[in-house]
């Protein structure tokens, strides 16, 4: 298991099986490679992600009249 990896999926449950780790986790049994041959990132670079990012952040503005400011709240 890859640890502090990110996958990025727009329907996840649909795309790639998920299940709950040890600690409560959400994790997948799916090798980098693999997920990343589905169409899915498996971390936060490249245009794709941004994309879903983007996508996401519109989605809360637009659906919950929250603008939230990545900025602000950076991974970690």
């Amino acid at each position: 298991m890859h640890c502090r990896r990110v996958v990025i999926s727009p329907e996840p449950s649909r795309i790639c099986a998920a299940r709950k780790g040890a600690k409560g986790e959400v994790v997948t049994q799916y090798a980098m490679d693999d997920i990343e041959a589905m169409g899915l990132s498996d971390g936060l670079s490249g245009l794709r992600t941004l994309t879903v990012i983007h996508n996401a952040l519109k989605f809360i503005t637009d659906n919950q009249g929250m603008r939230l400011d990545i900025e602000k709240h950076p991974p970690g």
